[in-house]
């Protein structure tokens, strides 16, 4: 009987970059290319709920889940932001299938669980930083909120950038 090379986790993802690990799961589908986000834009391991927060869910989300282009979905974030009502009704129409339609129309909670974004822009270009938290608002553990994931130098650029021709392999 042959052993494997190394033992699966079978467990929930840690990061979004370990579906980079993930048989079939390429550069290209981790990033995103030719104007279609990436896996990394669209899914999130931080939550454990099925759940579609269309109230908070970036345009990235908007544009995998309807089919739309950027600029559309760019558009129904502006309009979130205006008419939430009308926003949600209108989603919910374009959603054809009916398991994300109950998906999406059971997210109304506030989200627990976000990605919070800090940036120094001063006149000097070599100074300029930014940093990311992922927190869990409600963690009991904590007593209030908890750093689920820091991260330095946001965003966070790995080997490839997002629609690179390298990108696409």
């Amino acid at each position: 009987k042959r052993r494997p090379p190394y033992r699966a986790k079978n467990g929930f993802f840690d990061s979004p970059e370990e579906l980079l690990r993930v048989r079939g799961v390429t550069p290209a589908l981790y990033y995103g290319h030719d104007g279609m986000p990436g896996l990394r834009d669209v899914f999130s391991v931080y939550s454990r709920s099925p759940n579609i927060h269309l109230r908070y869910a970036p345009a990235a989300v908007l544009q995998a889940l309807l089919g739309v282009d950027a600029d559309t979905a760019a558009d129904l974030v502006a309009q979130r932001d205006t008419d939430d009502t009308g926003f949600k009704q209108q989603v919910l129409a374009q959603l054809a299938d009916p398991h994300l339609i109950d998906l999406a129309n059971q997210a109304d909670e506030e989200p627990r669980t976000v990605l919070l974004e800090g940036r120094a822009d001063t006149q000097v270009q070599r100074n300029q930083s930014s940093v990311a938290a992922v927190v869990d608002l409600t963690a009991e553990s904590a007593e209030g909120a908890r750093v689920i994931r820091w991260l330095d130098r946001a965003p966070w650029t790995g080997a490839f950038t997002p629609g690179s021709a390298a990108a696409q392999g």
